[in-house]
């Protein structure tokens, strides 16, 4: 088990009990072979850290909207809020935010999709920005109105564009600098 951790063993032979007796704090000096460690490794052989975990229940929508398994094999509960794991906070409204990135082809609007179908059990109002329509099946099979929106005329240059455009951005002016 620990080499797939990618620990070496290695045989004590001999001195099998003093190497034994060796891993008991304070009988440091019986360790057939001594190994310093730097703070670094003491970081990593301490069981003071974990993967994150989340809040299962009693989040502000009620419970975690999925649950993905974590490197190690344990439950890591998503919820769009942040709130303490103590704390009751059905019903309340903390600010939830989330951001996705990735290069293309790695599976953002999927993993987006999927979590969008998680929170369906809150019987939620979404309103979602899409890309080259890449959530348009989601948003159909969940019964929603998918609209693709055109792109924009580009204006002439004409003078009486010009001049609009002038009393648009007019008031700009005076509250920004414009380079």
């Amino acid at each position: 088990m620990l080499s797939q951790c990618g620990f070496v063993g290695g045989g004590v032979g001999l001195a099998s009990e003093a190497a034994y007796f060796a891993k008991i704090p304070g009988n440091q000096k019986w360790a057939p072979r001594p190994t310093p460690i730097n703070s670094w490794n003491f970081f990593h052989f301490s069981p003071y850290h974990n993967f994150m975990r989340g809040k299962p229940d009693n989040n502000p929508w009620g419970p975690a909207v999925t649950m993905f398994r974590t490197a190690n094999g344990t439950p890591l509960y998503f919820n769009f809020h942040v709130t303490p794991l103590e704390e009751r906070s059905i019903g309340k409204r903390p600010l939830g935010h989330m951001l996705l990135t990735g290069t293309s082809g790695e599976g953002k609007t999927t993993l987006l999709d999927f979590l969008l179908c998680q929170c369906m059990k809150f019987s939620p109002r979404m309103f979602c920005y899409d890309r080259d329509r890449g959530m348009e099946p989601f948003i159909r099979s969940v019964g929603g109105y998918y609209k693709v929106l055109q792109q924009g005329v580009k204006l002439t240059s004409h003078r009486s564009n010009r001049k609009a455009l002038r009393v648009i951005l007019r008031p700009l002016k005076y509250h920004a600098c414009l380079c």
